[in-house]
């Protein structure tokens, strides 16, 4: 006996669509040199800590140690990072944006969430690339 073929049956509801966008931060870590950053913990200590001088220049050099010897892991290799550092306080002002999407990762470069709705996907990639742009750098998506 012979199956009759399959019939899809119209239920009127629409699929669920979901956008699933991929980030890169171009250029990241070059983005935020090390010197500058040791000179501004060295001005942020001098201007807002009781600590002594002795003190102030233990932690800037604990911070050299810390910026000089950062390894990131993809895979089974580890890569060591000679030009800047990780740039994560850009995304603290616009969390109420991010915060629309059903998932949303932050990785070493590359950026990635899932939303539900069109207008909901165009504002967090309109909010990102403005955040990223106050802040001297350039996502691709």
């Amino acid at each position: 006996m012979e199956r009759a073929p399959y019939k899809k049956l119209e239920t009127g509801k629409q699929k669920p669509v979901f956008y699933i966008v991929a980030a890169d931060v171009k250029a990241l870590y070059p983005s935020l040199y090390r010197d500058t950053v040791t000179k501004a913990l060295e001005c942020a200590l001098g201007k807002h800590s009781d600590y002594s001088a002795e003190a102030r220049k233990i932690i800037v050099e604990l911070n050299k140690i810390c910026l000089n010897n950062v390894v990131t892991q993809y895979g089974d290799q580890l890569n060591i990072q000679k030009n800047g550092i990780i740039t994560d306080d850009i995304l603290q002002p616009i969390a109420d944006v991010l915060n629309e999407a059903e998932l949303f990762r932050r990785f070493i470069d590359v950026i990635i969430w899932i939303s539900v709705s069109e207008i909901s996907n165009e504002r967090i990639r309109q909010a990102l690339a403005s955040a990223f742009e106050n802040n001297g750098l350039e996502l691709t998506f």
